[in-house]
Order: structure tokens, then sequence, then C-alpha cells
């Protein structure tokens, strides 16, 4: 006999080599192709510097958590948002979870975000990145996404 109840979560786990910007102050590399982290660096200092990666979960799913490992290297960076965004077409989009929380750990950590958003079209997570010098280095190695 089936029991009825809360849907258990699933987990979707994305490599942070997935991530792209369109920013052109920042550069990303993928330094060590056996383990596949993002490595980002700005050529500018600055806040307002988003990364993006698009989340494949299909319509009718609702996004609850948000886990993303990650590492800075130097002491005046640090992640400085967390968004999901629903794109409805390809230049109009509208912001369902914005988390403000700081994430500055300069050893692994995991910066989580509790959600809940519906999918109702393409998603894609966004990361705010500032940047206090132009030799530290945001790194991102996995995101996890928990889902039912």
């Amino acid at each position: 006999m089936k029991k009825k109840g809360k849907k258990k979560s699933k987990v979707l786990l994305l490599s942070g080599a997935n991530f792209f910007a369109n920013d052109s102050t920042l550069k990303i590399e993928y330094p060590n192709k056996s383990h596949a982290s993002t490595h980002i660096k700005a050529t500018k200092e600055g806040d307002l510097k988003w990364i993006e990666l698009p989340i494949p979960i299909h319509k009718g799913k609702t996004i609850e958590h948000i886990a993303i490992t990650y590492r800075i290297k130097g002491e005046a960076s640090f992640i400085s948002q967390i968004r999901l965004a629903v794109y409805k077409d390809a230049d109009q989009m509208s912001i369902h979870h914005d988390d403000g929380t700081d994430h500055a750990s300069t050893v692994s950590a995991v910066a989580e975000s509790k959600c809940m958003v519906e999918v109702d079209n393409t998603v894609h997570l966004s990361l705010r990145l500032n940047f206090g010098n132009t030799t530290d280095i945001i790194i991102i190695s996995s995101v996890a996404i928990s889902y039912r």
C-alpha cells in the first residue's frame, strides 16, 4: 500500500564549470580538468558582477533549497547574493528568489539558501559577486538544487 503525503525531495547536482558571465570584467577559468571547479577573477574591483547557471528542472516542479560549494582565495571578495530568476522569453525574466546573505569563507564551505520557487519556465541561478581586490579568486565547485 502506498503512503499518501508529502513527496520526497530530489537533488540535482551541477558542476561549477557550467557557470557563465555576461560581464567583460569577469574572467572564468577551469584550471583542473579532473575536478570541474570554476575560478572567477575580476579585472576591475567592484560589486554587481553576476555569474549565471541554467537549472534544468521541468515545469511543475518546486525548488526548495540551493547549496553552493565554494571557497574564496583572498580576504576582500565574497558572494553577496543568491538569486533564482524565471525567464519568460529571451529578454524578459522575473526574480522569484533573492537572498542577500554574504558568503566569504576562505576555506571550503557551503552557501545555503532556502526557497519555494515553482518552475513554470526556464530557471537560472545567479550569483552576485563583489570583488574587493583583483588578485582574489572566487572558486565554485558544485551546486545542489533540492526540488519536488
